[in-house]
């Protein structure tokens, strides 16, 4: 049963070469953990670790299907409330 005070997020990360690697991770903790860009940031590091050798954008698609790209704290936020569920989706 998924707990209120952590967020199971669904990462597509598409390379350069055309294929896509999906993985799931769970960050438990309170909202100012979860909704912590730089956070995020160095957990898909630490989950995907080639991304240390490249820049890359973090982004999530929304109602419309658009690609919002994701830079900041705010961003994040903006996200979260705009999906829908305990899952969140987020594409490199």
């Amino acid at each position: 049963m998924p707990r209120d005070d952590c967020v199971t997020f669904k990462i597509f990360f598409n390379d350069t070469n055309g294929t896509t690697e999906v993985k799931k991770f769970v960050i438990d903790g309170d909202t100012s953990i979860i909704t912590n860009f730089l956070f995020i940031r160095e957990k898909l590091l630490t989950v995907f670790p080639k991304l240390r050798d490249v820049n890359f954008k973090i982004t999530w698609r929304d109602a419309e299907g658009d690609d919002i790209v994701l830079e900041n704290d705010e961003d994040l936020i903006l996200a979260f409330t705009e999906m829908d569920g305990a899952l969140k989706r987020c594409r490199r």
